[in-house]
């Protein structure tokens, strides 16, 4: 007799784990602030590590202010997301000029690569976050006018 997927019967007598239909709600609270200490080692790092603070506590009240629940199932995005705008704010600080003067003509800052990656990456972030006057429209049409909150998804 050959076993069905969807028939749980024809499982019967092996070692089967029924996973639940629905994953665990996340506790309420704030995530727990990352050590930027484990990120941004070394005491030359010292000044992203602070901006790195300002950016997680700003980006906290921001989000409370926009009713989004933050959970500790959170931190990992959010924490990305403050390194994502830590490090483009260094890397505009770093660029002189756009381009520099080589032996074969002009070239682009090596630093534009990384720096156009981080933005990418922090656009994501914005977007899926609720944290632009656009993604905030969209996610409210997305889960209708009369539920309360924001649908992170």
């Amino acid at each position: 007799m050959a076993r069905s997927r969807t028939n749980p019967e024809s499982l019967r007598g092996q070692n089967v784990i029924s996973l639940p239909n629905a994953a665990p709600a996340a506790e309420p609270g704030a995530p727990p602030e990352p050590r930027w200490v484990d990120i941004f080692s070394g005491p030359e790092l010292a000044p992203l590590r602070r901006m790195a603070r300002r950016e997680w506590r700003l980006l906290l009240r921001q989000l409370e202010r926009a009713h989004v629940q933050v959970t500790p199932l959170d931190g990992v995005v959010l924490e990305d997301f403050v390194v994502c705008r830590v490090r483009i704010r260094w890397l505009e600080a770093q660029l002189l000029t756009p381009s520099h003067a080589t032996d074969r003509g002009e070239a682009k800052d090596p630093s534009f690569s990384p720096l156009n990656q981080y933005r990418a990456q922090l656009k994501f972030y914005v977007d899926r976050l609720g944290l632009s006057p656009r993604s905030r429209q969209d996610l409210r049409q997305a889960r209708g006018e009369d539920e309360p909150g924001l649908d992170l998804d």
